[in-house]
């Protein structure tokens, strides 16, 4: 039994309008994967230029607070690669022929 959700910052993904680990299709690996690369791209240009111009400013905690949710948005992209992997190796043919990861809640 995995929780996905486990030491994750539900309440920041949340915030951002992102789907938790444990509500993702892990199935469809691409779109998984897919959801990682949007996720580097949001830190990098929204929360990033949020970041710099907190900086700018000389607003400190602005910029701490822009750089714990980039971190926790980290975390759960790298939390979602992860599961990809597992999923995939768990439903590979020669492997874990008729395995399924199974999620707290499921």
């Amino acid at each position: 039994m995995v929780d996905p959700n486990r030491g994750l910052k539900t309440d920041i993904i949340k915030n951002h309008e992102f789907k938790l680990p444990s509500e993702q299709d892990l199935s469809n690996t691409k779109e998984v994967l897919r959801l990682a690369d949007d996720i580097t791209d949001y830190n990098r240009h929204i929360l990033g230029r949020e970041k710099k111009l907190a900086k700018a400013k000389g607003d400190t905690k602005g910029e701490a607070k822009f750089d714990t949710e980039i971190k926790a948005l980290a975390a759960y992209r790298d939390r979602l690669r992860l599961l990809a992997e597992g999923h995939n190796q768990l439903t590979e043919p020669k492997i874990g022929k008729s395995l399924q990861l199974k999620m707290c809640g499921d």
